[in-house]
């Protein structure tokens, strides 16, 4: 038995399927995230100047785990232990070379002109190597603005592994507002005051060196 489908028929089925389709919601356009340039303003602590005897070599920031993917990872404060990720909003790179650079940044401004470089792999004499792991970094959601929370383990060796200074700082930065722009510049602040800490700590032992 053959089915006659009319045009008034074919014009109902048509109408049918355009508002289904019309009906079906947008899809996610992907959004990616830097962080801010250094500002030192934008922290309370003061950049710390200090005089090393060698030129320093930055290595890359080493990680683990979820942290060497793009995606932003965040925790519902009811669930501390559950670690996830947003599908639409992603760093522009992996966490660990967006903090090298950024640290590379800052060492530079706070550190003689010429003094600050990139590690390499060639054997060389006579620097210091600074270094870090980067241990959490990720978006803490709660009732109010979401926190930038980041800990990483910086130190200071030399070129012969001889370790000169080490320890693990933990930073948890509230966002000015709840949008994932806002959170990335207090991932900034929270990163800038870690960096002031640890050349706060470094001036501290060459003082006691003294």
């Amino acid at each position: 038995m053959r089915l006659f489908v009319g045009p008034a028929w074919l014009t109902i089925l048509l109408s049918f399927m355009l508002v289904a389709c019309g009906s079906q919601p947008p899809v996610p356009e992907d959004r990616f995230y830097r962080l801010p340039d250094i500002q030192h303003k934008q922290t309370d602590a003061k950049p710390i100047s200090i005089t090393l005897s060698k030129p320093v070599k930055l290595e890359r920031i080493d990680t683990e785990g979820l942290y060497q993917e793009r995606a932003i990872l965040y925790i519902d404060n009811s669930y501390p232990l559950e670690l996830r990720r947003y599908h639409y909003h992603h760093w522009l790179n992996t966490p660990a070379d967006m903090v090298s650079e950024h640290f590379l940044s800052y060492l530079r401004s706070v550190l003689p002109t010429g003094k600050v470089g990139r590690y390499t792999a060639e054997p060389r004499v006579g620097n210091y190597r600074i270094g870090g792991k980067l241990l959490r970094f990720e978006r803490i959601m709660n009732s109010g603005s979401p926190i930038a929370s980041v800990t990483l383990e910086l130190w200071l060796n030399t070129d012969d592994h001889t370790q000169v200074f080490t320890k693990e700082y933990s930073i948890n930065e509230q966002a000015k507002g709840g949008s994932m722009h806002a959170t990335a510049v207090a991932f900034g602040k929270a990163l800038e005051q870690t960096y002031a800490n640890f050349m706060q700590d470094l001036k501290k032992e060459q003082d006691v060196k003294k």
